[in-house]
């Protein structure tokens, strides 16, 4: 049991340091040797060439993706903007580029293709495609984020693939490394054996001291991240070298993390594909604040005369995107856990800020129905609850042994 917790929260601090905005992390001297030590800056809701430091447009993008297999954007799984900015991006790509498929970091490989073709193709309702692929099993992550990409994917008639492994793996080498797996488990994630000491110095640089306060602990946590990297790499890879996939371009969408500086995912794309032509994007965070500025009359004065700015190294990708200081929630997490007694689920855990405790879910709450669907697993309440809807959901609990309906709170 406690080594069971034990791999959870290593797990659990991964998918953190994903959700994390790096600002920290956007300006190290990383990246192409001859970008890495230029700092440029950017206005939210602008995109930057980072060669050039001039803003462009999505439609350059697009244009420029001519001579590309692939274009790897990094994101903050919570930002509406970083999704808004993807679902425009794929608009883009599909209307330049028919042939384009699309690869999420949260579908597996293999396992979820043929639920997302089906999706695609009309056929059920996004309940029936979150369901087979487990979508609230894996994650409280709100669905309605990614469904902004994959609408637009839809419409635009472009295919969609699963780019992960399975995370029951990943766990297992966050928590005993990768002598944890078996060699047949272990091919899954091609180059994986690779040392790329720029993308380990990176990789501390996100967790910071405790990466170096408990070095075994990271080097687990190191291994997990560079499995993630290799399989999301080959899955997207091999399916462009795949008959079906010739002639394709392709678009990954993944963690921020896994993209910045080209030490994730494009390094270990190109230890498959040696001269692979990508573009890279990720976001950075206007700051709130000019800091430099703080200490300073004169440059704190002109500071109020200009726009705030992200500052970032020009080694972190080929384009950068900027995103507002703050960011409402648009779909907060489905953050709530429990178990199943007697048919009727239990709530023994509801997190502090996600949609849950706005609508006054309490540990204890005996949950029956939400707009009269039954509950019959902590997976089936995440995606009831994150149903698209114009008012709130109706939901039929017991609490203190007294039924409650409708006004939860």
């Amino acid at each position: 049991m406690i080594r069971m917790r034990f791999v959870t929260v290593l797990a659990a601090l991964i998918l953190f340091a994903a959700l994390l905005p790096a600002d920290h992390t956007d300006t190290l001297p990383l990246g192409p040797e001859g970008r890495r030590l230029m700092l440029r800056t950017v206005e939210a809701g602008r995109i930057v060439d980072t060669r050039t430091g001039k803003e462009v447009t999505l439609a350059e993008i697009a244009d420029r993706a001519a001579g590309a297999d692939v274009v790897v954007v990094g994101e903050y799984h919570d930002s509406p903007a970083c999704h808004a900015f993807q679902r425009d991006l794929v608009r883009a790509m599909g209307a330049k580029y028919p042939r384009t498929v699309v690869g999420f970091e949260f579908f597996l490989q293999g396992t979820d293709d043929s639920a997302l073709a089906a999706w695609l193709r009309g056929e059920g309702a996004e309940a029936d495609l979150l369901r087979a692929v487990g979508w609230y099993e894996k994650t409280s992550m709100h669905y309605g984020y990614t469904r902004m990409v994959m609408a637009a994917a839809k419409e635009a008639g472009l295919e969609a693939i699963g780019l992960n492994a399975p995370r029951s793996l990943v766990r297992r080498v966050a928590g005993g490394g990768l002598k944890a797996l078996s060699r047949s488990e272990r091919s899954r994630f091609a180059h994986v054996d690779r040392k790329n000491p720029r993308h380990r110095h990176f990789i501390q640089q996100v967790f910071g001291a405790a990466a170096l306060r408990l070095p075994p602990w990271f080097d687990r946590i190191y291994a997990a991240q560079t499995c993630w990297d290799s399989v999301m790499a080959a899955s997207i890879c091999n399916y462009l070298a795949a008959r079906k996939g010739k002639g394709s371009k392709g678009v990954i969408i993944a963690g921020a993390a896994h993209v910045a500086h080209g030490l994730g995912i494009p390094f270990r794309y190109r230890l498959g594909k040696r001269r692979a032509k990508l573009i890279t994007i990720v976001p950075v965070r206007v700051a709130a604040v000019d800091e430099g500025a703080e200490g300073h009359p004169m440059l704190k004065m002109m500071a109020k005369n200009m726009p705030p700015v992200g500052v970032f190294s020009a080694g972190i990708a080929d384009y950068v995107l900027g995103l507002p200081a703050e960011e409402e929630k648009m779909f907060p997490a489905l953050d709530v856990s429990g178990y199943m007694e007697e048919d009727v689920f239990v709530v023994d855990k509801v997190g502090e800020d996600g949609l849950p405790a706005r609508l006054g879910l309490r540990k204890g709450d005996r949950i029956m129905s939400v707009d009269g669907n039954p509950v019959t697993s902590q997976a089936e309440l995440r995606l009831l609850l994150g149903m698209q809807r114009d008012t709130p959901p109706r939901i039929r609990l017991e609490r203190d042994l007294k039924p409650v309906e409708d006004e939860v709170k």
